[in-house]
C-alpha cells in the first residue's frame, strides 16, 4: 500500500466518523430535542461523502463513479447495523451511536479496498 492510499483512506474514515456527529449535536441544539435525525444525517452524509472520494481519488467512468459509493454506503450501513446488534459496549455506549459511526467507517473503507482490487 502506497502512502497517498492510507492518507487518503485516514481522511475518509476521520470525515465519516466526525460530520455525523458534528451534524446531529447541531440539529439537536437548533430543535432542543433528541429525534432520530442522526440516522437520516449519517446515511446522507456517507453517501456525499463517498461520492466525493469516488471522483476525486477513482479513474473510473461516470456510472461507475456513482454506483460503486451507493453500492459502498449500503454495505457498510448494513454490516454497521449489524455490528450495533452485537451490543459489544453497552456500558460505554449505552445507545450505540459512536459503535455504529466506527464500524460505518471501518467497513466503508474496507469496501473500498475490496472495490479496488476487484477493479485491477
Amino acid at each position: 500500500m502506497n502512502l497517498k492510499k492510507i492518507l487518503s483512506y485516514t481522511i475518509l474514515l476521520t470525515i465519516i466518523c466526525s460530520i455525523p456527529i458534528v451534524i446531529d449535536f447541531i440539529v439537536q441544539q437548533l430543535n432542543g430535542s433528541k429525534g432520530n435525525t442522526m440516522v437520516v444525517i449519517m446515511v446522507s452524509v456517507i453517501f456525499a461523502v463517498n461520492i466525493a472520494f469516488a471522483f476525486l481519488n477513482t479513474k473510473y467512468t461516470f456510472w461507475k463513479k456513482i454506483m460503486f459509493p451507493a453500492l459502498v454506503t449500503i454495505t457498510s450501513i448494513i454490516l454497521s447495523i449489524l455490528i450495533l446488534q452485537l451490543n459489544l459496549f453497552p456500558v460505554y455506549d449505552p445507545y450505540g451511536i459512536i459503535t455504529l459511526i466506527v464500524a460505518n467507517g471501518v467497513f466503508t473503507v474496507i469496501t473500498w479496498e475490496i472495490v479496488f482490487q476487484l477493479n485491477n
